[in-house]
Formats: structure tokens, C-alpha cells, sequence
């Protein structure tokens, strides 16, 4: 069969613990090459994990000044060619399976010990255009989702933003003021997203969560950073 990223024609290699992995079958689609090009975060920024950071990097000391209390994010690979690629396929184009080749590609080495798992969620505009959400479906074989959070259509895109620009988003997300009433959020709190670019989209989600309940503890775990 032929790699979904590269093209290439190379036969899956199984195993009898792979059969009886459900989400083993989306590893299928992408060659050994194209597996063992996703890099692995190196250490670096203890909050954020940016790559070459000693304890605190220059973004989230910026973000200490304005929220005092730093949003302790996990990731798993530094964002390269290969990631961007895969990315483009699963969001721009909407290929549903590669979006599942990504999540099996997390799902052992997902955070712990959290309470409730809450995605990033996409507007309504974009859900129209690529038929899917693509962080709930990303996430949703993984780990018990919370959808709690919703997010106001800007017409923006992110993708075409500079990082002046993202950083300057104005806040698009929100609760329903029902879910307050109808569900008690307590405990850990983690948020889940695919990229962390400048941790504007992050601490906007931990803000709306925060006008609501204000006594969780709340991190959070992208794939890339």
C-alpha cells in the first residue's frame, strides 16, 4: 500500500498485540519512515516545553506578567516538516485518517490522572467546511472527552495568522451558561489542542473555564510544540 505522506509503497508490518489494538490499523497508513520522522520534544521550557529553553523561555515569562499563574502544558514532538505536512492533510483537507494515524501515534503516551479531558473546540464555520471538529475527533478514541467549551465564529484563521497577529486574537471562547448549572467541573482539568504556537488559544480556553470555575486546577497537552 501507499504512504499517506510520503507517497511511497511499503507493506504494514503486524503483530499479534497490534490485532488487538483497535486504533493499530491507523498506524497502516503511514510507512516506518514517515512513523520515525516525528521527532520527540527535547528537553526545554518546564511550562510550555519549548525546545532549547532553560526552565522558563521568554514566552512564558511574558504570559507570567499578564496571568501571574503559568499554564503547565505536555507535548510529545516538536513540530517539524513532517508534522506540519500531516496537519495540512488532516485539517486543510480533511483527511480523516490521518487524523487517526496522529492519535494512535499519542494514545500510550497520553497524561494521567486528570479529571476531566476538555478539546479545544472548532467553529461552527470550520465543522461546516471540513465536515468534522478535528481536535474532538483527534482525542475522542483516547481519553473521556468534556466538551464543555465553545468557541464564537471570527473568520479567522489561524494558520494564516503571523505571531503578532495570533497573539493579538481576541477571546472566541465560551461556556453556555447552562453548564454551570447542569455539570460541577472539579479536580484536574486538562485541555486538549494539536499545536502550541504562542499559548494565546490555551490560556483563552483556560480563561472561559475560569469565569465559570474559578477553583479547578487546569493544564493542558498538545501533540506538537
Amino acid at each position: 500500500m501507499k504512504c499517506y505522506l510520503c507517497g511511497n509503497k511499503f507493506m504494514p508490518a503486524l503483530n499479534f498485540n497490534e490485532l488487538l489494538n483497535p486504533l493499530s490499523e491507523s498506524l497502516d497508513i503511514l510507512c516506518s519512515d514517515c512513523q520515525n520522522s516525528f521527532s520527540y520534544l527535547e528537553k526545554g521550557c518546564q511550562y510550555c516545553q519549548k525546545a532549547g529553553a532553560q526552565k522558563i523561555c521568554k514566552d512564558c515569562q511574558a504570559w507570567q506578567k499578564k496571568y501571574q499563574v503559568l499554564l503547565k502544558n505536555h507535548a510529545i514532538y516538536a513540530y517539524n516538516v513532517q508534522f506540519h505536512n500531516a496537519m495540512r492533510l488532516y485539517k486543510r483537507y480533511g483527511d480523516y485518517q490521518v487524523g487517526k494515524a496522529l492519535g494512535a501515534l499519542i494514545q500510550s503516551k497520553m497524561p494521567q490522572g486528570f479529571d476531566y479531558y476538555i478539546p479545544i473546540p472548532t467553529s461552527e464555520s470550520h465543522i461546516k467546511k471540513r465536515g468534522f471538529d478535528t481536535i474532538y475527533e483527534l482525542f475522542k478514541g483516547l481519553v473521556p472527552l468534556c466538551p464543555i467549551l465553545k468557541k464564537r465564529d471570527l473568520n479567522i484563521s489561524q494558520g494564516e495568522l503571523n505571531r503578532q497577529q495570533r497573539l493579538a486574537t481576541p477571546q472566541s471562547f465560551y461556556l453556555e451558561k447552562a453548564v454551570g448549572q447542569q455539570i460541577r467541573i472539579s479536580g484536574k482539568v486538562l485541555l486538549l489542542d494539536d499545536i502550541y504556537t504562542t499559548g494565546r488559544t490555551l490560556y483563552h480556553a483556560r480563561d472561559a473555564i475560569w469565569q465559570v470555575f474559578p477553583d479547578i486546577h487546569i493544564e493542558s497537552f498538545t501533540i506538537s510544540r
